[in-house]
């Protein structure tokens, strides 16, 4: 089962390139597909989602930043069998 903010965030994810466009480098509190409000400080916009919805009321607060994917190669590690160890 998919967690209810999960859902929510892909559609904050697939709105993104609009919401660039009229709200860049705020803060959003977004459910249901919308903007509900918006913020210029993470705490506003986190305070006011717990107003409107409580602690679990399925929104997001979401800084409206362009995303950057970043990829990281993978990493191979051979290690080497331990020696016994020597004792006098």
């Amino acid at each position: 089962m998919t967690c209810v903010v999960e859902v929510e965030m892909r559609r904050f994810d697939a709105a993104l390139p609009e919401l660039l466009k009229e709200y860049r480098e705020r803060w959003v509190v977004f459910r249901d597909g919308q903007v509900v409000s918006v913020f210029d400080a993470e705490e506003d916009a986190y305070q006011d989602g717990l107003r409107r919805f409580g602690r679990h009321g399925g929104h997001v607060v979401a800084s409206v930043v362009e995303r950057r994917v970043v990829h990281v190669p993978s990493i191979s590690v051979t290690t080497k069998p331990s020696s016994p160890s020597r004792t006098s």
